[in-house]
């Protein structure tokens, strides 16, 4: 048995010795998919030490406390489980904390809104929690926290106290910041924050005028240590003492992500005073322990005692870190996985192959005495042989590609991730490549054992013959039970799940090669030749072999598939939202004084005439609580109040059996005759110049249009605080494509000229300037507190920068795919020139360049290439165009110049991979080949 086993080894040493480039292409297939699972494993590992690293440092201290209501969107699962008294209990000490001032607002806009949803931790709030801690737990605890000037989504789009920061000397800015106003003699509890010249916080935040800067701010905004900048919302310019690394606050993946891409800085504690605006409230309480041990029992009494806090201890973010790491490490090992199944199609191109060049020798070997199963276990022991090998090959050639993909990750989460190598990732892909080729390398090789001896006397005859159907399908069987055990070792879960994982995946790999086979044979019989005799060639060659393109293509169409569908689906979303911008780009700037009142925004609209870098503005003014006074159709019917209007439209809707909706009318807005809304006039006419002296009015569609209740020319008299207007119905606009029912932002608008002299409630001035003359006049009104600038550009910067971020990691992915389709169409090229190597050389013998033979190899695997880039690029536009039509995604937002873009680049993919063996098999000399041939 020894001996034997010895000789399999032997005899398989000197076959892969001997045939040394086709061994070269199965272990780069090989290889490349077992750097894949080692690469993203390993990245994985290496993002979990990170994660659940120095926990306190991440959680700035052993309890991090925030405010707590509920879910905004909806009950989560632990609010729908409580009892309603336990609710009204809750509300009630809420409600008793706001009134002893233990709960406040940031500003008077939240105050007046009034809801439970925006209270944050007053001075009183955060004294009663400290003086807890020190009855209850005397000597063990201190705390430190943050101020907060706005809320996350305000900070985001721009528009709120601390979002932009300009340069005092030429107006340079730089928006959606977020501000981090702490102490800096305490904050960080256990780490130090250290700027460029290496002093820590407490150093360089020392008055309250001092502001320190991130890395990537300081490059965007081209700021240095002294320069003097302002920041929206103060009263006062603050100095620049220091930058720190863009990575300091930077603590976990998902507020990461906004901290990096828009940036960050840090102001003393005291500087709140300068921002008069805003209200003095804390969102976040930092706790240090002397015992940590004692984190959960201190989270208790605090809970207990105040019913609104969420507390975060070390441990409940180890948990949530290690759940992150679990998922993402099933992500990339699944996708791992996959690409060692693509790379394992080269290695059944290749043992095809190797039965086919071999079958002389085979039966010289049955000759001599080898049974058909010894002949089978000598193949696969060269399977094993190139498994073990090619996976070796691809560690090392895995912990070369983490360097290449770390970047990504880094990016998406915000960390530097320190390159480790784990025991684990290398066992994996040891164990997986070499399992994974000796399973898929077993089935070409039952038809080595099926070679009859009679071959000796016939050795130009090269028939394989079939390894019979009872065989493939009990191999079949046992290929799809060894994968899903590995499938179920590695990932978890039930071996049922897993072994219908596989299942599943080998009947979509059956489904996408019975397609491209149908495609192979439809390009090769329809697409003309031109008359060009070097492309006929091509396309009869590959219908000659297009089982084998078939399944080469299979690896290829999987990865285009990810790579296209996750491209299509971000420009899609981009193109979605310029459109829905477009309209505003004629204004893109918004000027709102939502802290400074009337006064506030007149003051604005004089700084904005008179700016040099306005090239035209527009005024839209909202009036709430307007009254209904009387309405007089054309028809003779009055209408003295909303109700007497539903009562008609009720009447009306009863009597044809359907549903009703009537737009509220208490709200008007105005605006001026250049910069009215794009909305689609359905009935009449817009506003012009002759709707001034005769005040007229636009309504919104609403039942009450569509049922005639009120119409064209119609007299509508509202009262406007105290003053009594009426206006002529002029036209009928429709609502915007993405409101829902009647209920808009505005259900008629008029001239600002015809309401001049009424105060509005509200107010908001459209001004265009251009993206470079932004800090200018952010600069100019800087000057009036309680102004806020919002540039619509911002939305689509922040949604393609989010999409960019989000996208990389599993684009990259899907490259990694990709890559390994290249690997096995090289491969496939490499084999096929082997077998071809007769033919090339006949067609030399005849006069044939090697230029000329290249380009019908190119040709050929173009075609292929072509091929898959259809089927891959289609199936995710179909897919795109799918949910688009349930969505009501216009059809003109797709990418199809990005999908026509992608299916090139399937081609270019195909022809290098092709090139890179190609060239060597077209060089061949003649007689070299024929006198072995």
């Amino acid at each position: 048995m020894l001996e034997r086993l010895a000789f399999y080894f032997r005899h398989s040493t000197n076959d892969l010795r001997v045939n040394g480039q086709r061994t070269l292409f199965a272990l780069l297939c090989i290889a490349a998919g077992v750097a894949a699972i080692v690469s993203l494993q390993t990245l994985a590992v290496m993002i979990e030490n990170t994660l659940t690293g120095n926990l306190q440092q991440q959680n700035r201290g052993d309890l991090h406390l925030t405010y707590y209501y509920g879910n905004q969107f909806g009950p989560d699962d632990e609010t729908q489980q409580e009892d309603v008294a336990d609710v009204r209990q809750r509300d009630r000490q809420i409600d008793a904390a706001a009134r002893d001032g233990l709960l406040g607002y940031r500003n008077t806009r939240e105050a007046e809104s009034n809801d439970r949803w925006n209270y944050l931790f007053t001075p009183a709030g955060i004294q009663a929690i400290q003086s807890f801690l020190d009855e209850r737990f005397p000597g063990q605890a201190e705390l430190t926290y943050t101020w907060s000037l706005a809320g996350f989504g305000e900070q985001i789009f721009g528009n709120a106290p601390g979002a932009t920061m300009t340069r005092l000397d030429n107006g340079d800015s730089l928006a959606q910041l977020t501000v981090f106003m702490v102490d800096g003699a305490v904050y960080p509890y256990y780490n130090t924050i250290t700027t460029q010249d290496g002093k820590p916080l407490s150093e360089v935040l020392v008055e309250p005028t001092d502001v320190v800067i991130t890395e990537m701010v300081a490059e965007n905004l081209g700021v240095q240590v002294g320069d003097r900048v302002i920041i929206d919302g103060a009263t006062t310019e603050f100095v620049v003492r220091g930058i720190v690394p863009t990575a300091s606050e930077i603590r976990d993946p998902f507020t990461g992500v906004f901290l990096s891409l828009f940036g960050y800085y840090y102001l003393d504690i005291d500087a709140i005073d300068y921002f008069e605006s805003v209200n003095p409230v804390a969102d976040s309480i930092y706790i240090r322990l002397q015992d940590p041990s004692l984190n959960e029992q201190v989270a208790a009494a605090l809970t207990e005692e105040f019913s609104y806090l969420q507390i975060t201890t070390t441990e409940d973010l180890r948990e949530l870190n290690e759940e992150i790491a679990t998922n993402l490490d099933t992500l990339v090992t699944v996708m791992g996985l996959l690409s060692m199944l693509l790379g394992s199609i080269g290695i059944i191109n290749t043992m095809q192959v190797v039965v086919r060049r071999r079958t002389l020798e085979i039966a010289v070997l049955k000759t001599i005495g080898l049974q058909g199963n010894q002949v089978t276990m000598l193949f696969l022991v060269q399977a094993f042989m190139m498994g073990v090998i090619g996976s070796l090959f691809g560690v090392l050639l895995g912990w070369g590609t983490v360097f290449v993909i770390r970047g990504v990750a880094e990016n998406l989460l915000s960390q530097t991730l320190p390159f480790q190598i784990a025991a684990e990732p290398v066992l994996v892909g040891l164990v997986v490549g070499t399992v994974v080729t000796t399973v898929f390398g077993f089935l070409p090789t039952l038809s080595a054992g099926q070679v009859r001896p009679g071959i000796v006397l016939r050795p130009t005859e090269t028939i394989i013959p079939r390894a019979g159907c009872l065989a493939t399908l009990v191999s079949l069987i046992g290929t799809i039970f060894v994968l899903s055990v590995i499938a179920r070792i590695i990932l978890g879960g039930k071996f049922v799940i897993a072994l219908v994982a596989v299942i599943g995946a080998f009947i979509g790999a059956g489904v996408v090669f019975v397609l491209l086979w149908v495609m192979i044979w439809l390009v090769g019989r329809l697409l003309p030749s031109f008359g060009l005799v070097d492309l006929k060639l091509s396309k009869r060659q590959m219908l000659s072999e297009r089982s084998r393109g078939a399944i080469t293509l299979l690896a290829l169409v999987v990865a285009v598939f990810s790579l296209s569908t996750i491209t299509l689906f971000a420009d899609s979303f981009t193109n979605l939202l310029n459109s829905l911008l477009e309209d505003e780009q004629a204004y893109p700037v918004i000027v709102q004084a939502p802290f400074g009142g009337t006064a506030a925004l007149n003051r604005s609209l004089e700084i904005i005439q008179q700016s040099e870098v306005v090239e035209k503005y527009s005024v839209s003014n909202t009036y709430e609580n307007v009254s209904l006074v009387s309405i007089e159709t054309t028809t003779g019917e009055q209408y003295q109040s909303i109700n007497a209007v539903i009562s008609r439209v009720r009447q009306i809707a009863q009597a044809n059996n359907s549903s009703f909706v009537v737009s509220d009318i208490s709200q008007l807005n105005s605006f001026n005759l250049n910069a009215l809304p794009t909305n689609e006039i359905l009935e009449g006419r817009g506003l012009n110049e002759t709707d001034i002296a005769t005040p007229g009015l636009v309504l919104m569609e609403s039942d009450a249009t569509r049922y005639d209740v009120i119409g064209l020319g119609d007299q509508i008299t509202l009262k406007i605080k105290d003053q009594t207007i009426t206006f002529t119905v002029v036209g009928i606009a429709a609502l915007p494509q993405d409101t829902i029912g009647t209920n808009i932002a505005f259900n008629s608008f008029t001239l600002n000229d015809v309401v001049a002299g009424i105060p509005p409630d509200d107010a908001i001035i459209a001004v265009d300037v251009d993206a470079t003359d932004m800090g200018t006049l952010r600069r100019e009104l800087s000057v009036i507190p309680g102004v806020f600038i919002f540039d619509l550009r911002m939305i689509t910067n922040l949604v393609e920068t989010l999409l960019a971020q989000f996208r990389a990691f599993p684009t990259m992915v899907a490259l990694l795919g990709l890559v390994v389709g290249g690997v096995v169409i090289a491969n496939s090229v490499a084999l096929a020139t082997l077998e071809r190597r007769k033919q090339i050389a006949v067609m030399k013998s005849v006069g044939l360049q090697r230029e000329r033979v290249l380009i019908m190899l190119l040709l050929e695997y173009g075609l292929l290439g072509l091929i898959g880039g259809l089927l891959g690029v289609g199936s995710g536009l179909v897919t795109l165009v799918v949910i688009s039509a349930n969505i009501d995604l216009p059809l003109e937002v797709i990418p199809f110049g990005a999908a026509f873009l992608l299916m090139a680049l399937c081609v270019a993919v195909a022809l290098i991979a092709a090139s890179t063996t190609a060239w060597g098999a077209a060089s061949e000399k003649p007689l070299n080949v024929l006198r072995y041939e």
